[in-house]
């Protein structure tokens, strides 16, 4: 409601306020109550008529209702500890101000709201790889501001499931029971399950969504279309062209992208990592959602740091991967919608162990078989057939953790094919004195089960091998 000055009033005022200015005392102290000047009843007077009704005493200031305080201290939520991916949470800001608004920079990953009255970040993070970023909280009234910064880690999501559901022994033979030995990837069954929408038609355009990446595929052949890719056939390309032709879908429809989309490439080898189906062969991919595919080898844009002529390829016969010259014919999807992002995210637990904030899972952080659980040293890497494998990282108790043998796709998660120089080893700051070679999964090859899958860390190529003749080394994982 306005204040409402009667005529009379402005009689008063246009008389009384000279008087009392030319005798009035100085408007200071004014935060001491007791003081010479706070006693003056013509500062009292003046005050109320001049509506001095509030006072900036020690930074604190009365608007409203509220009494506001500068933020002296401001301390973000703790990001020593990674969280959990999917798990709720409720981080706290604390400081010692009132009234105030709160703001983040960067924007937070999806899935986590700041409150901008309390400073509290809530919710859950569920993105599929980890996020690890330095946010800056502030806060402000109009007494002050104050800020601070923190890094939480994200943890991402497990390694999408292999989709093996059966068990074999060491001989190959059928082992309903999954005890012989116990641990295998068919009884465990570990991973994120896949999540695909497709094919969906987009006029005459057909793409796959993966729902867990985040990905959007071609569903058919580069060549053949509709909604179950039968029409036109799929033709083969050197490096140049595919890149040419998932490039120019771009300019599809006119200019508005294939299925109205921007941005298609050829993937990247670890894209193709999440259309593997490892329980079947021939083709080795989850074959509803990708029609029509062709049990042979399929382009990507990734080249091994130290064959720049070459490209790695998966093979649709069993899953396998291999490079090869860029001039040769391999057949192409095309993909979407998320930018590759090859970072890998390990801290060392001090403890033997390695977490992997991509994945959520726990690495040993030696090969089996060095004595120094620190820095890999002392004893000798040790290779064995698959049993001996498996059993050991059963028995295994480091870090008071419950140890298994990885399966096929978790081993690949570590494989960093981007480093320079080759081999494809690990961190070799996480991972010292990793060798070079074959090391074994708890992934039994379905099509021949006297064989199981190894992860190859010379050049980070896959393949089987004989259980009980065989010998790789062994690492072995657990869950965060």
């Amino acid at each position: 409601m306005a204040k409402v000055t009667s005529f009379h009033q402005k009689i008063y005022l246009s008389v009384f306020i000279p008087a009392i200015l030319l005798c009035k005392s100085p408007l200071n102290n004014q935060c001491d109550p007791f003081s010479e000047e706070n006693r003056n009843i013509t500062t009292i007077i003046l005050r109320s008529l001049l509506g001095a009704t509030k006072t900036v005493c020690n930074s604190t200031q009365t608007s409203g209702t509220i009494k506001l305080a500068a933020p002296t201290s401001f301390n973000c939520p703790s990001d020593v500890v990674p969280f959990v991916n999917g798990s709720s949470l409720d981080l706290k800001t604390i400081t010692d101000g009132t009234g105030l608004a709160f703001a983040v920079s960067p924007e937070l990953p999806s899935g986590l709201i700041l409150d901008a009255s309390v400073g509290n970040i809530t919710g859950a993070y569920s993105g599929f790889r980890s996020s690890v970023k330095t946010y800056t909280i502030s806060a402000s009234n109009s007494l002050g501001s104050a800020s601070c910064s923190f890094t939480p880690k994200f943890m991402g999501k497990p390694p999408i499931k292999t989709n093996i559901s059966a068990c074999w022994d060491q001989s190959g033979t059928a082992d309903p029971t999954c005890t012989s030995p116990a641990g295998q990837d068919g009884s465990l069954k570990l991973g994120t399950a896949i999540d695909f929408t497709g094919p969906i038609l987009v006029g005459s355009d057909t793409i796959t969504k993966d729902n867990v990446t985040g990905l959007i595929w071609t569903s058919c052949n580069i060549g053949q279309s509709g909604a179950n890719c039968l029409t036109g056939s799929a033709g083969t390309y050197d490096f140049a062209t595919a890149q040419s032709l998932c490039s120019s879908l771009d300019a599809s429809n006119s200019g508005v992208g294939y299925a109205n989309l921007k941005g298609w490439r050829v993937p990247e080898r670890d894209e193709y990592t999440s259309t593997i189906d490892y329980n079947t062969t021939n083709p080795a991919i989850f074959t509803t959602y990708f029609p029509q595919t062709v049990s042979f080898n399929y382009k990507t844009n990734t080249i091994p740091p130290t064959s720049p002529g070459n490209s790695w390829y998966p093979t649709f016969i069993e899953g396998t991967y291999g490079a090869g010259a860029f001039s040769d014919g391999h057949y192409l999807r095309c993909v979407t919608n998320v930018s590759f992002n090859a970072t890998k995210t390990f801290i060392d637990n001090q403890n033997g162990t390695i977490a992997d904030l991509n994945t959520s899972l726990v690495w040993q952080k030696c090969t089996v078989g060095y004595s120094n659980v620190t820095n890999c040293t002392g004893g000798t890497a040790t290779p064995s057939n698959w049993l001996t494998a498996i059993n050991t990282c059963n028995s295994l108790t480091l870090a008071g953790k419950t140890w298994r043998l990885p399966n096929n796709r978790e081993l690949l998660s570590l494989i960093d094919l981007y480093r320079t120089p080759s081999p494809a080893v690990l961190d070799p700051t996480s991972f010292p004195n990793t060798m070079g070679n074959p090391y074994w999964t708890s992934s039994t090859l379905p099509s021949g089960p006297t064989q199981a899958w190894y992860v190859g860390f010379g050049l980070g190529d896959t393949g089987f091998a004989l259980k009980s003749t065989n010998t790789n080394y062994t690492r072995c994982v657990s869950s965060f």
